[in-house]
């Protein structure tokens, strides 16, 4: 008797002859696959959901909030969630751009939930607790005299000064004399933690006429 174990399986929906690895597993199903490829069952799955979308989120929803989850099983939730992110982050950026756009009111309401449970000064500390920091208060006062105490995007001089990273501290700038430049609050608030070359096109007048 010949030990062969098939390496493919027909697809009960396309027809297709794919491999095994194509198909879910399931204990009972020949080969210990089900009958129907990924593909086929993530098209019927997504036909499902669109027949009542907000039926489906609810469930969704109901599933994960019931489920008793272990701390392997949210470990490996989280690797697989890293591992799809990373192979898909194009995708994903897109279609959160297209709901944004759909849903602004609801995006609106989740930044501020967000931000209620995790103030901007506390992700900032977070990050600034991991850097490198040597700017010292006389290099600080050194620096404000060779941009002559002006804004270093829109060039206002009339205005408080702040500390602007040019390299951002969430992308691992550091807080040094090298990497700060001096910033007025709204062009600091512009810039967020975005490339130094988006305030390219700042202007004064942006803020007004100067003094």
């Amino acid at each position: 008797m010949l030990d062969f174990v098939p390496q493919t399986k027909v697809c009960s929906t396309c027809k297709r002859d794919l491999a095994l690895e194509l198909f879910g597993v399931q204990r009972r199903g020949l080969l210990g696959r089900k009958s129907e490829c990924k593909k086929c069952l993530s098209e019927k799955e997504a036909a499902r959901r669109a027949v009542d979308l907000e039926a489906a989120r609810t469930y969704k929803r109901m599933w994960w909030a019931e489920r008793n989850w272990t701390v392997e099983e949210r470990k490996a939730a989280a690797e697989r969630s890293r591992d799809w992110y990373s192979k898909n982050k194009g995708r994903h950026q897109s279609t959160l751009k297209a709901w944004i756009a759909r849903n602004p009111e609801a995006f609106k309401a989740i930044q501020k939930k967000y931000l209620a449970k995790n103030p901007v000064h506390i992700r900032r500390k977070v990050y600034f607790d991991k850097i490198e920091k040597t700017l010292t208060a006389e290099q600080w006062q050194a620096t404000l005299e060779v941009f002559g105490h002006r804004c270093a995007y829109c060039l206002r001089g009339d205005l408080p000064m702040t500390q602007d990273h040019v390299i951002p501290i969430s992308k691992g700038g550091a807080h040094s004399e090298a990497n700060v430049v001096p910033a007025c609050k709204s062009c600091n608030s512009r810039k967020l933690a975005r490339p130094v070359w988006v305030m390219a096109n700042v202007k004064e007048s942006s803020h007004g006429s100067s003094v």
